[in-house]
């Protein structure tokens, strides 16, 4: 009799224990994680560094639990100015890319890839300096102007757009608000492996 009321006390208390309610926060992530009509498929993030090379501003789509496709989008203007000749660089960048969660969750492991595309424009001419210099040695040269035009014209433009492959893996956090930070290691293939570090925040919803 001592033992039967005994296991009848043990179930009772392990049924109260189990229907005691868990943390809000960790019930509303295991509900996101389990179908895709329950996710927050839609990720918008800013990376520093990493696939864009100077930052990217992206768009990521979780397609399941475990995958995701993204892109992101940069612009940068570059000016050199070595000796006598002025440089200017516009480059556009635009990575492709997919992730794999290892084991999603609020704390995931993430392994990625893709192709970086990069469209180059550069534009060359003299500077202001040697501008000066060579039409005044032009306006003095004692049997005239030695060309037909001003050295301000003269400049050279060419432009070219490339791929680059590139793979990477990291961590990545993610909060029941979605909030999202993450922190990756790539390599770009150049030839040679060229190693590189990207770090982003962004929101899912």
């Amino acid at each position: 009799m001592k033992n039967l009321i005994f296991l009848l006390s043990l179930t009772l208390g392990l049924t109260a224990f189990a229907q005691q309610p868990l943390d809000s926060s960790t019930v509303k992530y295991e509900r996101q994680l389990r179908g895709p009509k329950r996710m927050k498929k839609n990720i918008i993030q800013l990376e520093l560094l990493g696939r864009g090379v100077f930052y990217g501003l992206g768009y990521e789509r979780m397609v399941t639990p475990e995958i995701s496709l993204g892109t992101s989008l940069s612009y940068t203007k570059i000016n050199l100015n070595p000796y006598f000749i002025e440089t200017e660089f516009q480059v556009i960048t635009m990575p492709l890319y997919m992730n794999y969660y290892v084991n999603p969750g609020r704390h995931n492991f993430v392994l990625t890839g893709g192709l970086t595309v990069f469209s180059i424009e550069a534009k060359a001419r003299f500077n202001d300096a040697t501008t000066v210099a060579l039409n005044e040695y032009q306006d003095s040269n004692p049997d005239g102007n030695v060309a037909p035009f001003s050295f301000e014209e003269i400049e050279a433009t060419t432009s070219g757009v490339i791929a680059l492959p590139q793979a990477g893996m990291g961590y990545e956090f993610r909060g029941t608000s979605g909030f999202m930070t993450r922190a990756n290691l790539y390599a770009f293939y150049v030839g040679k492996i060229v190693p590189f570090l990207g770090l982003s925040v962004g929101v899912a919803f």
